[in-house]
């Protein structure tokens, strides 16, 4: 594991707004798991056709389908838990590093609201209130002072090989989308928007 020195300014910066994303991550896959098990009920309770020749009697084919159904049904609600219990600690770990800012500090409202609360950027320049440019530049003192923090700092070390597997994966299916957009004429000149603090994917 490489020690906190020995990894880039950047990248530091980098692994810390992913490992303060990950209840966002938990979230947005819990929410998957929820579509599809609302999709699996839907098709289930949609009238069957089949057809051609098969040697089971259709009461024994469908009775076999409907238990296929409440066991995938099952398991999809047993991931649905696990996950949510996921999301539960994912907010622990991250409420955890947050409590490294100043408690009544402009810097910890926004990290809350960002990464706690799962606010859009319009939302929490809102609510703050406070214009777009300080907003970012409060959160991106708010990573500064975590990342002076032994404990942000261990959070760095232990996360950074599995971050560095995570942008891999990433930057393997950009690459394969992009390929795919060339191929079949994708977008182009699009007017480049201002940047903003990203959730770290």
């Amino acid at each position: 594991m490489a020690e906190f020195r020995e990894i880039g300014s950047d990248e530091k910066t980098e692994v810390l707004k992913w490992i303060l994303s990950q209840s966002h991550r938990a979230r947005k896959k819990k929410a998957q798991l929820v579509e599809r098990l609302e999709r699996i009920r839907a098709e289930s309770s949609a009238p069957v056709h089949t057809s051609g020749f098969s040697s089971m009697p259709k009461t024994r084919r469908k009775n076999t389908a409907v238990e296929n159904t409440v066991i995938t049904i099952s398991e999809i609600e047993d991931r649905i838990l696990q996950q949510q219990r996921h999301v539960e600690k994912s907010i622990i770990k991250v409420m955890d590093l947050l409590d490294i800012l100043p408690e009544k500090s402009l810097e910890r409202e926004i990290c809350e609201l960002y990464h706690i609360d799962d606010k859009s950027w319009p939302t929490i320049q809102a609510e703050i209130p406070m214009s777009r440019s300080q907003c970012y530049k409060r959160y991106n003192n708010a990573l500064d002072i975590m990342l002076s923090d032994q404990r942000a700092q261990a959070a760095v070390e232990e996360g950074l090989e599995e971050y560095r597997a995570y942008k891999a994966l990433e930057n393997r299916a950009r690459k394969k989308q992009g390929a795919q957009n060339r191929d079949g004429g994708g977008a182009r000149g699009r007017a480049r928007r201002p940047q903003r603090p990203e959730r770290g994917a």
